[in-house]
């Protein structure tokens, strides 16, 4: 139990700390006059403040949305680069006996084309969906899957590597938020997620998941995506604790 609180602090550290070199105003300074004069016309009744927040709030929600796209963008490079360079054989995966780092560049990294293609195209619709609710759940969910696939890049015998891990980790969140927060948004956003992606949890189950797949890295990454709901909304009742006090 106390290492398990130490990896909640240790995880809500981390994911703070790149919430705050991420959220930065220079973002929103790029933004195209032309947008700008769209939102103003569409706020005209709020006060010069409102609008400014509007614009802030329109752009770096924009800027967040690209996120996931720029995850795809260094996987893509790292397959085309092996693929055309190196004839398929320079893989970054984790696994027992290689450098810890590893847990790291493993997303990156798939055994082709047609593994990076399944991967991507359920990567980046679960990524928007998580970041319908706020940079930060999106990337506390990165880092707890890296530190709950920590044991298995250090200790299991099985090399593995791929972002279906953290695909599993943004599922097991999309799918438990629904039930701890019990209102109408997030309750549609599970079902909605159960509907798409429901029949990939048998990929969980030792020996029902298809041959040459780590279900162990999808167990943690989908673990992970638990303990992200779980901790967010530890979260949210500490806050809301603290507001009744």
């Amino acid at each position: 139990m106390l290492i398990a609180r130490l990896l909640l602090r240790i995880v809500h550290y981390i994911s703070g700390l790149l919430i705050g070199i991420g959220y930065h105003p220079s973002l929103v300074n790029i933004a195209q006059s032309s947008v700008q004069s769209i939102i103003t016309e569409n706020h005209q009744h709020l006060p010069p403040s409102k609008i400014r927040q509007e614009n802030h709030r329109f752009f770096t929600m924009r800027n967040w949305f690209l996120l996931p796209i720029l995850m795809l963008v260094m996987a893509w490079t790292q397959e085309l680069i092996d693929q055309i360079v190196f004839n398929g054989t320079w893989n970054l995966p984790m696994g027992s006996g290689l450098p810890w780092w590893r847990v790291i560049t493993a997303p990156f990294s798939h055994s082709g084309f047609g593994h990076l293609i399944s991967n991507s195209i359920i990567f980046l619709t679960l990524s928007w969906l998580v970041l319908t609710r706020g940079i930060r759940d999106y990337i506390f969910i990165w880092v707890a899957v890296v530190f709950v696939s920590m044991p298995i890049a250090l200790l299991w015998p099985t090399r593995s590597h791929g972002l279906s891990g953290v695909v599993y980790g943004l599922l097991g969140y999309l799918l438990l938020v629904g039930w701890l927060e019990k209102r109408v948004g997030s309750i549609f956003l599970s079902a909605l997620t159960f509907w798409l992606y429901g029949p990939t949890l048998i990929a969980l189950i030792p020996g029902l998941s298809p041959a040459n797949i780590s279900w162990v890295s999808h167990a943690a990454g989908f673990g992970a995506g638990l303990l992200s709901a779980l901790t967010r909304q530890e979260r949210a009742n500490s806050a809301d604790s603290h507001k009744k006090y």
